[in-house]
C-alpha cells in the first residue's frame, strides 16, 4: 500500500519579491505574467503575452482587458493555493 505524499512546497520568496516590485511600479500585467510562468500555466502565459501586446498598442490597459487580467489572476491564485503548502495570503495581498 503506497501513499502518494508530496513534499511541502513553499511559494518562492524571490518570485514574491519580483511580483511586489512589478506591482509597486504599476506593472500589473507583467506581475500576472510572472505568476503564470512560475506556475507553468501555459494558458495564463499565452493570455498575458497577447494582453500585454494589445496594451502596448493602446498605450494603456483598457477596462475590458483589466477584467480579463483579473480573471486570469484569480484562476492563477486558486492554482497557487491548491499547489503550495505555504499560506498564499502574502501573494494575494501583493496584488
Amino acid at each position: 500500500m503506497g501513499l502518494d505524499l508530496k513534499s511541502p512546497i513553499d511559494f518562492p520568496e524571490s518570485t514574491l519579491a519580483e511580483i511586489r516590485e512589478l506591482i509597486e511600479a504599476n506593472n500589473h500585467n507583467d506581475a500576472v505574467f510572472v505568476l503564470a510562468e512560475v506556475l507553468q500555466n501555459k494558458k495564463g502565459v499565452k493570455i498575458m503575452i497577447h494582453l500585454s501586446a494589445i496594451c502596448e498598442v493602446y498605450g494603456e490597459t483598457p477596462e475590458a482587458l483589466i477584467s480579463i487580467r483579473n480573471d486570469v489572476l484569480n484562476e492563477l491564485l486558486q492554482i497557487a493555493a491548491d499547489y503550495y503548502d505555504s499560506d498564499i495570503a502574502e501573494l494575494r495581498n501583493a496584488f
